[in-house]
């Protein structure tokens, strides 16, 4: 877990949250879009990926410290 990432996979596990800004923007850079944006219980923002492999996969690499452009992912981190 990095900076205290939360994250969460429904029962059916078909649908993937963080509340990570960081991962958030790192898959937007990667091409995953947040299905829904929604306020948890504590009162975090949780982005909601659909679950796929690929995605599995590209979490994986932000927490191996995988790259993505920085220009994007700023860019990504403005308009989420």
């Amino acid at each position: 877990m990095r900076n205290g990432t939360r994250v969460s996979l429904d029962a059916a596990g078909t649908r993937f949250a963080t509340a990570d800004l960081g991962m958030a923007s790192f898959l937007r850079c990667r091409g995953f879009a947040p299905d829904d944006v929604r306020r948890t219980g504590s009162g975090l923002t949780a982005f909601v990926f659909s679950a796929s492999d690929e995605l599995y996969c590209a979490v994986l690499d932000y927490h191996r410290g995988g790259g993505v452009p920085l220009r994007a992912f700023c860019s990504a981190l403005q308009h989420l």
